[in-house]
């Protein structure tokens, strides 16, 4: 059913979406919509693909002795290791794995802070799109050399896991 005010773009309101400039409600973001980056790392290269990272918190049951009913206590919560991937270039990757090895002999290595921004393209140009996710405090845990198969015509990859302390939208 129909109501007045709708339009084939739909409503003209200011929810989640909602482009000030043209009124309309613009898609939601794709996967490849995220441009992620390690600034002190790779600069201004990034990285294709991320997964992980997913916060995950403790609970126990306790009974209070009176009711006969179980309740909740929430406790603290982990974040999962963080994995990014990107197409290996021996050329451009060097660096990456001279970062890692020199990293992993400090005493007190610094942490560092991974980028991923959204972005809505715009005549093939990325334009941030709202506020980046920040993952704060990453220490690299693990960085294997490329993938090698003779076999394969598949890209080989670089892939650096890190534990993370947090992420959040910043």
């Amino acid at each position: 059913m129909a109501f007045a005010g709708d339009t084939l773009q739909g409503q003209r309101n200011r929810g989640a979406g909602f482009n000030a400039r043209t009124g309309f409600l613009l898609p939601p973001l794709t996967e490849s919509d995220f441009l992620l980056q390690i600034p002190e790392v790779t600069g201004e290269e990034y990285w294709q693909k991320q997964s992980g990272a997913k916060k995950t918190r403790q609970s126990a049951d306790w009974s209070d002795g009176v009711r006969k009913i179980l309740l909740p206590i929430p406790g603290p919560y982990k974040v999962e290791n963080l994995v990014i991937s990107k197409p290996f270039w021996p050329e451009r990757d060097q660096p990456i794995f001279d970062w890692f090895d020199n990293w992993c002999v400090l005493d007190n290595p610094p942490p560092i802070i991974v980028i991923q921004q959204p972005v809505r393209y715009c005549n093939n140009e990325p334009r941030p799109n709202g506020k980046p996710i920040r993952y704060a405090n990453c220490y690299p845990i693990e960085l294997p050399p490329p993938t090698a198969d003779k076999t394969s015509a598949n890209v080989a990859m670089v892939e650096l896991t890190l534990a993370v302390e947090d992420w959040k939208f910043q």
